[in-house]
């Protein structure tokens, strides 16, 4: 009993000593009952303490689980990201932070019915038939003045391996004669439209347009939903990233988005009626790559011209797809090509203008895609109203639209140097999409999480140089540790190896 009053007279002793150090660094002393303000030393004789306030202001409740402190940091990185001032700052914070498991994705699909799995991992509702503004459209006097012209141009591309395989004697595959013929098509009829226009009242907004050839189309998202995969690089992730590569034939951008074709509340584009697709990607034959996820729209962050109007492709990728399918599959194979391609597009876009896949869009974004191979043509119009697919941030109140005019063909054959069995509505269509004029919104800002760029000019070389080395996805020499030797395995790392401290 003597010895337990001793070690409680020493601990009273040592709590009265912590409690005065306490008071002395001006700290306050919780005490049961109502606080006094004596139990506060403030550090300043005049400071205001106010006790009330008018509007009351309560902590966030979130969820003590485990899982749930997960979501809420993971939140509270959503929001710091979405402070960022600059595009390069907010790419760089996602992208450096690790190397994520994505699946790989291209325009052309790689199995069999393939369209319900490409729109539900983009949420995309596929409507035949281009909208009503393309309908009301005339360019008959352009395409009056432009027929003659056309026509040439497809006799001169499309003739051009026939003449080569008379003078070689070597047949050219079908995937050369789809890419060099769609491609020459494009670039004559591209430059006779933009050049023509561009001079006069309807293609003022051709005058300023980029125009580039083959450029890179690169972009990633995050999409829930999908069963989990029994592999170990993704068997307990519940959000997929996807990572889209591409490269069109063109690409041209505006100054000025393309006005869309509804209203981000309009019924058309609310709800989520895309039928679910459960299969995990691995099944339909898609790779998974730990990689750094890359967001390239085709031009580098600071381009006068950043959104935009009309991509280009070839139909050289489907050839080897349509040996494999019937008739049916490959008009779904067509309409997954210019979804996939306008929705890559379009993602990377957005995220140049300061959004990403953790904040919503708030306004739509708009572009025209096209595919041909010089003969026959597709027509796509694709609007892109939500690109937050993930658990955290989906709301499942959003859909995106992608209108297609299904394909047309252009002509019949050459012979003797004539076309027989021209078809002028596909000129006419490829004049409409030139003639649609962008639209300079002032009701709303275009980059409303972008703020002033405070870094220095080192600060901002040295991003860009980082940005641009990740973006590249080259290996890095520094990241692989140093081969370690096969004896240190064996007689220092291994499981039954003696202990041997002074074995260096």
């Amino acid at each position: 009993m003597a010895a337990r009053r001793m070690c409680m007279k020493s601990l009273g002793r040592r709590i009265s000593h912590i409690s005065r150090d306490i008071v002395n660094q001006n700290f306050l002393i919780r005490t049961y009952g109502t606080p006094t303000a004596s139990a506060y030393k403030p550090d300043r004789p005049n400071q205001d303490l106010q006790e009330y306030v008018e509007i009351p202001s309560y902590p966030e409740i979130i969820d003590s689980s485990k899982e749930g402190r997960k979501k809420h940091a993971r939140k509270q990185w959503y929001k710091y990201v979405q402070e960022l001032p600059t595009v390069e700052q907010k790419l760089l914070e996602i992208i450096s932070r690790q190397k994520y498991p994505a699946v790989i994705l291209g325009p052309v699909s790689r199995s069999y019915d393939l369209l319900p799995f490409q729109q539900y991992c983009t949420r995309t509702n596929i409507i035949k038939g281009l909208p009503e503004i393309y309908q009301g459209t005339n360019v008959d006097d352009v395409y009056d003045k432009l027929k003659q012209q056309l026509i040439e141009v497809v006799k001169v591309q499309c003739c051009q391996f026939s003449r080569n395989y008379k003078i070689t004697q070597q047949k050219p595959t079908e995937e050369t004669v789809s890419r060099g013929q769609g491609g020459g098509v494009l670039d004559e009829m591209t430059s006779l439209i933009s050049t023509t226009l561009a001079v006069s009242d309807e293609g003022q907004h051709l005058a300023n347009a980029e125009i580039s050839h083959l450029p890179r189309c690169d972009a990633f998202w995050w999409h829930a939903g999908f069963e989990k995969s029994k592999i170990t690089l993704v068997k307990d992730i519940d959000d997929i990233c996807f990572q889209y590569v591409d490269q069109p034939w063109l690409q041209v951008r505006t100054k000025n988005p393309l006005p869309e074709i509804f209203n981000q509340d309009d019924p058309a584009c609310l709800g989520n009626d895309i039928p679910p697709v459960k299969y995990h990607p691995r099944v339909y034959g898609h790779c998974i790559e730990r990689r750094y996820v890359t967001s390239v729209p085709g031009f580098w962050p600071g381009s006068e011209c950043e959104y935009g109007y009309m991509s280009l492709h070839t139909r050289d990728g489907l050839v080897k797809r349509a040996k494999m399918v019937t008739d049916i599959d490959m008009e779904d194979c067509i309409n997954g090509f210019g979804m996939m391609a306008s929705f890559g597009w379009l993602v990377a876009l957005a995220t140049y203008q300061g959004f990403t896949p953790f904040n919503e869009l708030t306004y739509p974004l708009v572009t025209q895609t096209v595919i041909t191979n010089g003969q026959d043509w597709d027509f796509f119009v694709y609007q892109l109203n939500t690109m937050s697919f993930h658990s955290d941030i989906d709301h499942n109140t959003h859909k995106n639209i992608c209108w297609t005019s299904g394909t047309m063909r252009l002509f019949e054959d050459i012979v003797d140097g004539e076309v027989t069995g021209l078809n002028d509505d596909v000129f006419k269509v490829f004049l409409k999409f030139f003639v649609q004029a962008p639209k300079q919104q002032s009701e709303f800002s275009l980059k409303p999480y972008t703020g002033e760029d405070t870094r220095s000019e080192e600060e901002k070389i040295a991003d860009r140089e980082r940005l641009r080395r990740l973006l590249s996805n080259r290996p890095n020499p520094f990241e692989y540790k140093h081969e370690v030797p096969l004896w240190k395995w064996i007689y220092k790392r291994h499981k039954d190896a003696p202990s041997a401290p002074f074995l260096k």
